[in-house]
């Protein structure tokens, strides 16, 4: 987050911190030689003004303390898993099991797991959880092919490989979110200079505030930043920007975009890129070279027939195990409503589903009764984007509602929505008639799926309160666009997070 003392993100702020003049250009030193080793495919130490090799050995060093901090962890989770696994069977281990430690961490790095965490703003264990799954089964198939150097006395049981493989999948992920914890203690914040839309940057940086270990220091217009790469390096340095993010104007052209982001990449900055048009159409492509052209292959909208089987049986095998798990929670929840104020215990409103079809939706009520009727004269009060209703301290909360929100316990009777096939456990928002009449266009095809008890917008936390509707739309259409199994699983563990931080919506 800019201090705030900051001038503001706008043109004219960016402007002044364009400004690179003569004067500000020194005569460049040397870099030592490790590092002007690491840096010379992309600029040699000549062209270097003075601060800028400062700031070029600050990006590599903290990305040197991430890629270590990481491998640290990887190898000391599969090497206690291994322990663990022998203390359970009662094998005997020899000394070449430390090994494993050097052969996890070759492995990962032959996964991208040590690259990975350069090439992304938000440093995420649980986005990686699909590969680290793999590491784990790796792991066990390493331990046992080297099992008559590792085990003493007898070649080992399976369930001491497969112990080695469920150990190994589960501390690899605590493992690594300790590390950057510590990674992000010993190094510095990633400092942003955003380049491109200014009017697009400013809303980025409203989503940056509370993300930690990122910071956005100020934006420039891609016509205001310097044309060389020494002028790019001197700007850079000035503002000890480690990243640029480009967020293209609406009408540059792509080999604009594409000259930026090579000069970026050759005053050794870190490059990030807001997608334009080929982001609207999902993830899933292909590459395909015919006939000296470069062809991009897409995949087509929304779930097929065998993904939309496993979703919906995904979703009825996990709403009804917690309805089982939850209903002693649920009847104390309900008896708590009834005595708090008079009223239904549920709270029953239509809302637009799947290809439009109506359903009531249920929760717990957390309202007056009658609240609906009281929403006009709270219009004023509305701190939502634009075309949602959205009250921070809603005078229309009761007393147990309060807690009910925070903790998104009014939403468990949308389970037995699941069940009825009205909803999904994740999907987009469902949105009453009102608010679903100002989605129009492509983003209406976020009705696709059936709505969900959280979803792509509820999984922002505090974020999602100043987003507009049109914004979260896209949100929503990204989200069917790009569906897999792993992006539900991923959602409703960052949903369990935003809950308990109580940064609910």
């Amino acid at each position: 987050m800019l201090p705030e003392t900051s001038a503001p993100l706008t043109a004219a702020s960016a402007a002044e911190s364009a400004e690179v003049t003569a004067s500000t250009l020194s005569r460049p030193r040397s870099l030592g030689a490790t590092e002007r080793g690491r840096t010379s495919r992309l600029v040699t130490a000549g062209e270097a003004p003075d601060g800028a090799s400062a700031l070029l050995t600050a990006i590599l060093a903290r990305e040197r303390i991430q890629r270590r901090s990481l491998a640290t962890a990887d190898g000391l989770a599969a090497l206690t898993a291994v322990l663990l696994a022998a203390l359970l069977t009662h094998a005997t281990l020899m000394w070449p099991v430390a090994l494993v430690l050097l052969a996890v961490v070759i492995t990962a790095k032959l996964q991208g797991l040590y690259d990975r965490d350069q090439l992304v703003l938000r440093k995420s264990t649980l986005q990686e959880t699909p590969k680290l799954l793999e590491l784990a089964a790796v792991t066990g198939v390493i331990v046992y092919f080297a099992r008559d150097g590792l085990l003493s006395g007898h070649p080992g049981t399976p369930a001491f490989f497969c112990l080695v493989a469920l150990f190994t999948a589960i501390l690899l992920p605590a493992g690594r979110t300790c590390a950057r914890r510590v990674a992000g203690g010993l190094a510095p914040p990633e400092q942003c200079l955003g380049v491109g839309d200014v009017t697009v940057l400013g809303h980025l940086r409203q989503r940056m505030v509370g993300v930690r270990g990122t910071n956005l220091v100020g934006a420039v217009r891609t016509e205001e930043l310097p044309r060389s790469v020494g002028e790019l390096q001197a700007l850079a340095a000035r503002m000890n920007a480690h990243r640029i993010i480009i967020a293209p104007e609406p009408h540059a052209l792509d080999d604009q975009t594409a000259d930026l982001i090579s000069r970026a990449r050759a005053a050794g900055l870190r490059v990030s890129v807001l997608p334009g048009i080929m982001a609207a159409f999902g993830g899933g492509r292909t590459v395909d070279q015919f006939g000296g052209y470069t062809l991009v292959g897409l995949p087509h909208f929304g779930l097929s027939r065998s993904s939309a089987a496993i979703k919906r049986a995904f979703d009825l095998l996990s709403a009804a195990a917690a309805i089982v798990l939850l209903a002693p929670v649920m009847i104390l929840i309900a008896i708590r409503v009834k005595l708090d104020t008079p009223g239904p215990v549920l709270f029953r409103q239509t809302r637009v589903g799947r290809n439009g079809q109506r359903f009531q939706i249920l929760k717990f009520r957390s309202m007056i009764d009658g609240a609906d009727a009281k929403k006009r004269e709270l219009h004023s009060l509305n701190e939502a984007g634009d075309g949602l209703f959205k009250i921070a301290a809603d005078p229309r909360v009761t007393r147990s509602g309060r807690w009910l929100r925070r903790t998104r316990a009014d939403e468990l009777p949308q389970l037995f929505n699941v069940l009825r096939g009205e909803m999904s456990l994740v999907g987009p928002r469902p949105l009453v008639a009102e608010e679903d009449s100002r989605i129009v266009g492509r983003d209406r095809h976020r009705l696709h799926l059936m709505p969900g008890i959280t979803g792509p917008w509820q999984s922002l936390g505090s974020h999602s309160h100043s987003l507009p509707i049109g914004e979260m739309a896209k949100l929503d259409y990204m989200y069917v666009a790009n569906w897999s199994l792993w992006e539900d699983t991923f959602i409703l563990l960052r949903t369990i997070g935003v809950v308990a931080g109580r940064r609910g919506v």
